[in-house]
């Protein structure tokens, strides 16, 4: 019986020992990198107006909609959005960061 405790204790001590080798202090004291300060504060990626374009007419293909028509559109942000999620649920490949960038870009262009 005491051979088997003294077993377990061991292989616990090991187990933590392992694991206290495997979180090294430079990997927990590090700063933050770039990348992680964006993904901790979830800010959305910016692109000047010809990526805007280029995203834009990239959402369009397979529609029957052009840049031209897009354009003529004097919508508020909320009904943007409400055209893109109907848009979304035929099919377009709109996830909900691009979908704020493209709703921000279209009611802000000049």
């Amino acid at each position: 019986m005491k051979t088997r405790f003294s077993l377990t204790v061991s292989i616990f001590a090991v187990l933590m020992l392992v694991i206290s080798a495997c979180s090294s202090p430079a990997a927990v004291n590090a700063p933050p990198t770039t990348a992680t300060l964006a993904d901790a504060t979830q800010a959305p990626l910016v692109l000047n107006d010809a990526e805007m374009e280029d995203l834009l007419e990239q959402k369009l293909e397979g529609s029957p909609h052009t840049l031209e028509f897009i354009y003529s559109q004097d919508l508020t942000a909320a009904e943007w959005s409400e055209t893109l999620d109907r848009m979304i649920g035929y099919g377009a490949k709109i996830n909900a960061e691009e979908k704020a960038m493209l709703i921000e870009w279209l009611i802000n262009r000049k």
